[in-house]
């Protein structure tokens, strides 16, 4: 089941608390690529929030994992962000770690 797909608008945060994920993109001809996991205590959707751009993947739950996870909407992550300096750091290293392997993994899979 996929919580967040590739180009929806970003109007929420999430955090994992149960289970896991598989961080998915399309390829241009369709092919879609596996980027990654996400387990309990991880979070996405911050790309897109702090971006303010569509989603820059689908987030779908692992096969044979019940997932449960906390949404926080846009007014919310920027109270965290305004907040937490160390979560507003820690956010941002993330942000920029997943572009960068998004970018990594497009380039080996064409």
């Amino acid at each position: 089941q996929d919580i967040v797909k590739l180009g929806d608008l970003a109007d929420r945060f999430y955090v994992i608390t149960d289970g896991h994920v598989k961080v998915v993109n399309t390829l241009d001809d369709g092919k879609e690529i596996l980027i990654g996991y996400l387990h309990s205590g991880d979070y996405f959707g911050e790309v897109g929030l702090l971006q303010s751009h569509p989603r820059t993947a689908t987030i779908r739950a692992a096969e044979n994992s019940d997932v449960r996870v906390i949404a926080i909407d846009r007014e919310g992550f920027s109270e965290l962000l305004e907040d937490s300096e160390v979560a507003s750091a820690d956010i941002s290293q993330a942000m920029y770690d997943r572009l960068m392997s998004l970018a990594e993994t497009i380039i080996r899979n064409t």
